[in-house]
């Protein structure tokens, strides 16, 4: 693909005794909260994303004795999600489950000119993200040197599934090509679960799923797992399956987060009020239970610091990988 120079983010380089101070102290928040909150997810219902947001919703409605609903709003690689966001007032009661496309959408859409690290202020991390490379079992391949082989063997390129174009999947997709010397046509779908249903019927030679998905066709024999990506270690919920480092494909291995953000400018006894709750429920070993249960791993990381590096760490690698997949996409 025509590689065009692109204005990229400049990461903010932060004190971690200056990482949060960019909120107004002014307002007390005292009266905070009057009505339901929400928790935006840009993912379709039933996804990873959204299942685990819905955990949390349940959770903190209990400990602020307030509904909290969670809207999907999926699509345009997540940035209509953020976009309900950074409409929003900053006042608490809207709140995202942030991806690692909130720090990687402005390195692909220059034009979209929004600053993760000025503009949304990291609540906590509730997980690390993994993608896994799966073909179906009416594919004759166990492993990924075998489906690799199988690629260098087919007439055509292999086609391999993403949930959208830009996603971290179309980038390792084209990653595992250039590494591996293969062919491969990637077909982008409006989500993974849309993504689905040609995977478990062939029509696509594999497919780049999350956890909670990869889990439920796995256990039913409709589907393999070659390879976990977006992870530099082994997931504790699927230790039988490795990551591309350790089959040496390198790249593929950039530092995926869930958590949750709010906007810049929210009060901070508001904020504070938010995280302690967070955590708490974070600690709770049934949520943790749940997590691993998706295919996620549940992170322990403490603290809005700990996330913010976190981020600052995602944004650097996908900006170098942004770079040597050589993609362009326009706003």
């Amino acid at each position: 693909m025509h590689m065009s120079r692109r204005r990229t983010l400049g990461a903010i380089a932060l004190a971690p005794s200056m990482a949060f101070q960019w909120w107004p102290v002014t307002a007390r928040g005292e009266d905070w909260p009057a009505k339901p909150l929400r928790i935006v997810v840009s993912a379709t219902a039933g996804s990873s994303i959204d299942a685990l947001a819905r955990i949390y919703a349940e959770h903190l409605g209990n400990a602020l004795k307030q509904s909290v609903v969670v809207e999907n709003k999926p699509g345009a690689n997540q940035t209509i999600g953020i976009g309900a966001i950074r409409s929003a007032p900053a006042d608490g009661y809207s709140i995202l489950m942030a991806s690692t496309e909130l720090v990687r959408v402005p390195l692909l859409y220059p034009k979209l000119r929004y600053d993760p690290f000025r503009e949304f202020i990291p609540l906590l991390q509730v997980a690390e993200t993994s993608s896994y490379l799966c073909v179906p079992t009416s594919l004759q391949v166990s492993t990924l040197q075998e489906f690799l082989a199988h690629a260098r063997r087919a007439q055509q390129p292999v086609s391999i599934g993403s949930p959208g174009q830009g996603s971290a999947a179309h980038f390792y997709s084209e990653l595992l090509a250039r590494a591996a010397q293969v062919r491969a046509e990637h077909v982008p779908y409006k989500g993974e679960v849309p993504l689905v249903p040609d995977l478990l019927a062939g029509r696509i030679d594999a497919g780049w799923l999350s956890g909670n998905l990869v889990t439920q066709y796995v256990n039913q024999n409709k589907l393999r797992v070659l390879a976990v990506g977006s992870m530099k270690h082994r997931v504790a919920s699927m230790p039988a399956v490795p990551t591309f480092t350790e089959l040496g494909v390198p790249g593929l291995d950039i530092e995926g987060f869930l958590g949750l953000v709010a906007l810049s400018g929210t009060p901070t006894p508001i904020v504070e009020r938010l995280t302690a709750e967070l955590i708490r429920i974070r600690q709770r070993t049934d949520v943790r239970e749940k997590v691993e249960s998706y295919g996620f791993e549940a992170t322990r990381a403490g603290s809005r610091v700990d996330f913010h590096r976190t981020m600052k760490a995602s944004h650097d690698g996908w900006q170098k990988a942004i770079s040597k997949a050589q993609i362009s996409l326009d706003s």
